[in-house]
């Protein structure tokens, strides 16, 4: 349940980073993200 709730606010600040990140590490990120929930 918090785990859910961590990882739907991380991929909200990823998907953010995302406007002006690079799409590489965002993926990675995205996948480390994934693979904790």
């Amino acid at each position: 349940m918090t785990v859910v709730g961590d990882a739907k606010h991380i991929n909200i600040h990823i998907a953010d980073g995302a406007l002006k990140a690079n799409h590489t590490p965002v993926q990675a990120a995205m996948n480390s993200a994934g693979n904790a929930a």
